[in-house]
């Protein structure tokens, strides 16, 4: 097989603000307590003691070997969060400075968890020094790897160098997602990553500018990231799925009721970092992706939404239900991602035609036989479904 079919499991996981390895072992009991299956669980940015050291900490996971056999015990696989950024302040750094395995000779560069070098991939002996402390986590069964995507931020380098020679923003990012990718599956045939495709930067939801992250060899999981917990939010993780598959990227899903969390002047929204309507909608959504994965920041979990909306076992009933749809089309997944790689495309057709911004109408088909179009408001109102221009009936 090209890749496992864990990938078309659902999976699920808590922000660095409430991962622990008691908290998430609790959370997938939550789910599986009340007949929703989990088949993954991604660790979050937090679980090692300085950034891409991949030493574990132990405050918040004292016995990882044993966490990853209990959910594995459970059928259940496991990623863990990772960058190729190394920061200045983590117990490896100086190692790989002394050694000259950063690009740029070391050149530092800030970003959201604070600043440090690339690894140099064209350098054999930083590869095989990162590959050494990879095999902490990947010796004691870790399944793959959230590879989130600092790489544009070697733009800032104007001429990025290693010791194999100069290359674009690009040909560096395709170097670490490949890395990880395929040294991960040659210790573990049935491992993922799970990294961006074709993601945007907005400025004031005025104007977007879509990048290119991974190749879409590897892309049999791959996320769009980081949107607010809005009806905005929403359409513009779909705007990034139909550029994601108008560049042929595979496997293709987001983060289930965004990312982000806060946004909002009512009580309630702002103590579970979104609505309760705006969560349902999303994970109806998600269900009908290839990739269907619950976490971020503020509340995920859908029975905490009934206890604080007093509405029973509504949201949870509901949740399962597409829970069990989307373990019901695993085969489905699996057949149209495998046909979409050799044939170069991807799995998802959007009905609209390509533009440069966000897309005419917001309806797409999941191979040849599905066609989704999400409610996008909280009035449940579609103003206009545009149905896809073939003979088919739908």
């Amino acid at each position: 097989d090209l890749y496992p079919k864990w990938a078309h499991k659902h999976w699920v996981w808590l922000s660095r603000y409430d991962e622990s390895q008691d908290g998430l072992l609790k959370m997938v009991e939550g789910f599986k307590s009340r007949d929703i299956p989990v088949g993954g669980v991604n660790i979050d940015s937090s679980w090692t003691t300085g950034y891409s050291n991949f030493i574990v900490d132990k405050t918040k996971f004292p016995d990882m070997k044993a966490f990853i056999q209990k959910l594995h015990d459970q059928d259940i696989r496991v990623l863990a969060w990772v960058t190729s950024m190394v920061n200045e302040d983590s117990s490896n750094y100086k190692e790989g400075y002394d050694n000259g395995y950063y690009m740029n000779s070391g050149l530092t560069v800030k970003w959201w968890h604070g600043e440090g070098s690339f690894v140099d991939y064209t350098n054999p002996e930083a590869v095989k020094w990162w590959h050494g402390q990879m095999d902490r986590l990947l010796d004691i069964g870790l399944d793959g790897w959230k590879c989130d995507g600092t790489d544009p931020y070697i733009q800032e380098f104007i001429f990025p160098h290693g010791k194999g020679g100069y290359m674009s923003a690009h040909e560096y990012g395709h170097m670490y997602y490949n890395d990880f990718f395929y040294y991960t599956k040659s210790k573990n045939p049935n491992a993922l990553i799970m990294a961006r495709p074709t993601d945007s930067f907005r400025y004031k939801d005025l104007v977007a500018v879509y990048y290119n992250f991974q190749e879409r060899d590897t892309s049999f999981s791959a996320w769009v990231g980081d949107q607010d917990p809005t009806f905005d939010g929403m359409k513009n993780a779909i705007a990034n799925f139909m550029h994601s598959a108008w560049n042929n990227y595979i496997n293709i899903g987001s983060d289930i009721g965004g990312y982000r969390s806060g946004h909002s002047k009512d009580p309630l929204e702002k103590k579970l970092g979104r609505s309760r309507n705006l969560f349902i909608r999303w994970f109806q959504m998600g269900s009908i992706c290839s990739l269907m994965e619950n976490g971020g920041n503020g509340e995920h979990r859908p029975w905490i939404f009934d206890q604080e909306y007093g509405t029973g076992t509504e949201t949870v009933d509901i949740y399962r239900q597409y829970a069990h749809l989307h373990e019901e089309l695993g085969e489905y997944f699996f057949t149209i991602g495998n046909d979409a790689y050799h044939n170069n495309v991807s799995t998802i057709q959007p009905v609209s035609k390509y533009s440069i911004q966000d897309p005419f109408t917001w309806g797409w088909k999941l191979g040849d036989d599905i066609f989704t179009y999400p409610i996008l408001s909280n009035d449940s109102i579609i103003p206009e479904l545009k149905f896809p221009n073939d003979t088919n009936t739908w």
